[in-house]
């Protein structure tokens, strides 16, 4: 369990690796799902603008038709069936797009996929999941118009399929226009689109995890056959053969740089050999050494070997890193200014289509109006009609008066005639009344002659008022025709009004959608550039790496020269006492001036309470004016802090003048 708990700890090389793989991978599944669910909605929200546009075109038509009832041009009866009329062979969507009419208690009343079932009361019915869909479809109407989800099945088919509506209310009719498309395969291409890139990433994952692991295994090895030589090096067995020697990379590198360690420990022993026989102090010079070449060794035994590895490993990652960083950054900037050109483009066509939709609408107002001038002049034409056949009747009464007259007329006129023969029997007597009955015989033939007159004059005002009355039959006739004309107009313009509002709504949606592409786009600029500097960074980081390794490579090549160095030289690296003498200590960000134990060229022993990781590099202001040297943490555990100091030339000339200030004599020796 221990062993667990410090591979979850500080997990190995390998590891790391396969993890940061699994998290771009799994973060990759993630973006992925949330791309797909979004495409459904998206595709989702069309079949959603889509019904919503063909049911109010259709009740537009029905508020049409209604204020023609309210006009008294038609009844509720006929407009309601000329609007059925109309609705039964509307289809859209392949077929499978259709508009039915429910009443608000349920019955349905237009269904032109099944006509046979009009009228029936389809309230209680059910879908395969026991949804009562009518229902829910009217419940929708009630509110104001709404979606709902039911199953059905597809024409020719018995199999129920997931079928979206949408609902709307005709309130004055007390009816309901419904429509419904079939999302069936809205599902199954998200589920496709899910599978195929589920699919895509478990293979994106199985390959990036065996080069992982191959990468991983190709750095492991050979640091693992290089710290065991270093191990048994240290052991003190310096006949072990250096792995990793004949490689030709950086580790081959590290191995040549032990092996030279191990060339100048080898020396190292043979020279303190030879000189043990001789002098009995060697022992105390050669512990110094020892001490000293331990101390280096823990303050950079970690970083050597991984330093120059990982340094090398980082800066090719960052090279690739930034390249493909810049490529994203160009073809991201492309296809921004190609996006918000598309945006711009758009825009500008939903704005002509919106002018377009305006010009429809005056169309259709001033067809209104037309129309609403040839109804006036229906009804003026239904009255000069009824006036003309009142004056027809008329004339008519008058003919049969003058008929009368002139019957009178020639009763008169027989009268007279009678009168003349009586007078003529009479004789003188019958003078006086034979004069009077020829004067009311000439009274007879001139009301005769006007009567005929009358009634000739008459036959023509009859005759013109029968023309004016056909003339005014036919004017109601063409001034009918242009009313049904007008409407048709009206209709047509309605729709086309409708239609020109589902394109500009649709182009702006695309529009909308357009610009939110481009401020994607946008946003992925930021975000490719964000990497770009980070990368760079990176690079610069690795840059700084491989400086650092160079430096401790020098500090390896003059400590082995130490090594390697006469016996006079090497007795500087022995310890000697502080005598008082404090130092100025400066390291991540703090200053302190605290004690000095002892001292030597290789290092310092200080009193501090500083708790700081091997290699941490500090600063010495040294005693007596010295000036400042700088060096690298070899211990630190809460009382006393080791340092060994830079092997640069300078660095320990400053040391050596603060060990000639303590001990006066050991620059003669």
């Amino acid at each position: 369990m221990s062993r667990l708990w410090q591979a979850v700890r500080h997990p190995g090389l390998a590891l790391r690796l396969q993890l940061i793989v699994a998290t771009s991978l799994l973060s990759l599944l993630i973006l992925g799902g949330f791309a797909v669910q979004e495409s459904y909605n998206l595709m989702w929200n069309a079949r959603v603008d889509k019904m919503r546009a063909i049911t109010e075109e259709a009740v537009s038509m029905a508020n049409d038709l209604q204020r023609r009832v309210q006009a008294g041009s038609l009844t509720r009866e006929q407009a309601m069936r000329q609007f059925g009329d109309a609705i039964r062979p509307i289809r859209y969507d392949h077929g499978d797009g259709y508009l039915f009419i429910y009443g608000m208690d349920g019955t349905l009343l237009v269904l032109g996929t099944a006509p046979q079932l009009e009228g029936q009361n389809r309230l209680g019915l059910k879908d395969a999941d026991g949804k009562l869909y009518v229902q829910a479809q009217l419940a929708a109407a009630r509110q104001g118009g709404g979606t709902m989800e039911y199953m059905y099945p597809k024409p020719g088919s018995p199999t129920p399929q997931p079928k979206l509506g949408y609902a709307l209310p005709i309130p004055a009719w007390n009816v309901a226009v419904i429509t419904g498309l079939y999302i069936d395969d809205l599902r199954a291409a998200a589920l496709t689109a899910m599978l195929r890139f589920g699919v895509l990433v478990g293979v994106l994952f199985l390959i990036s995890m065996g080069v992982a692991w191959v990468v991983a295994r190709g750095i492991t090895r050979p640091l693992l056959g290089l710290r065991h030589s270093m191990a048994v090096l240290a052991a003190g067995d310096f006949a072990v053969d250096i792995a990793g020697v004949d490689r030709r990379d950086e580790i081959g590198e590290m191995a040549a740089e032990v092996v030279v360690f191990q060339d100048g420990l080898i020396r190292a022993d043979a020279l303190a050999a030879e000189q043990a026989a001789a002098r009995g102090n060697e022992q105390r010079r050669h512990a110094a050494m020892e001490r000293h070449t331990q101390d280096f060794g823990t303050s950079i035994s970690g970083v050597m070997t991984s330093l120059a590895g990982s340094a090398e490993a980082m800066r090719l990652a960052s090279e690739a890193m930034a390249n493909a960083a810049k490529e994203v950054d160009v073809e991201a900037q492309e296809t921004a200014r190609g996006s918000g050109k598309s945006s711009a483009d758009l825009t500008a066509v939903a704005a002509a289509v919106e002018q377009l939709t305006a010009s429809v609408a005056e169309i259709s107002r001033q067809v209104a109006t037309s129309t609403e001038v040839a109804r006036q002049a229906v009804q003026r034409a239904e009255t000069s009609h009824a006036t003309m056949q009142g004056l027809s009747a008329a004339t008519g009464r008058i003919g049969d008066v003058v008929h009368l007259i002139s019957e009178i007329a020639g009763q008169t006129n027989l009268l007279a005639l009678n009168a003349t023969i009586e007078a003529a029997r009479a004789g003188e007597a019958g003078k006086g009344f034979a004069v009077v009955a020829g004067e009311v015989k000439a009274l007879a033939a001139q009301t005769a002659k006007a009567t005929a007159e009358i009634g000739g004059q008459i036959g023509t005002v009859r005759s013109a008022t029968a023309d004016a009355v056909a003339a005014m039959d036919e004017i109601s006739l063409i001034i009918r025709r242009i009313d049904e004309v007008s409407v048709a107009i009206a209709a047509a313009v309605a729709q086309q009004s409708g239609t020109t509002r589902e394109i500009a709504s649709s182009v702006q949606a695309v529009a909308g959608a357009t610009a939110q592409t481009a401020r994607a786009m946008q946003h992925v600029v930021a975000v490719a550039g964000d990497a770009g500097n980070a990368s760079r960074e990176v690079l610069s980081g690795t840059a700084t790496i491989g400086r650092e390794a160079q430096t401790l490579r020098v500090e390896v090549d003059q400590f082995l020269a130490v090594v390697r160095s006469e016996s006079g030289e090497r007795r500087r690296y022995e310890r000697v006492g502080g005598k008082g003498a404090s130092v100025t200590l400066r390291g991540q960000g703090r200053e302190v001036e605290v004690p000095l134990e002892t001292l030597s060229r290789s290092g310092a022993a200080l009193t501090c309470d500083w708790r700081m990781p091997a290699g941490t590099v500090v600063e010495l202001d040294l005693p007596n004016g010295a000036g400042r040297a700088i060096g690298r943490v070899v211990h630190g555990d809460g009382r006393e802090l080791g340092i060994m100091f830079s092997s640069e030339s300078a660095n320990l000339a400053r040391v050596d003048r603060a060990l000639e200030a303590l001990v006066p004599d050991s620059a003669a020796a």
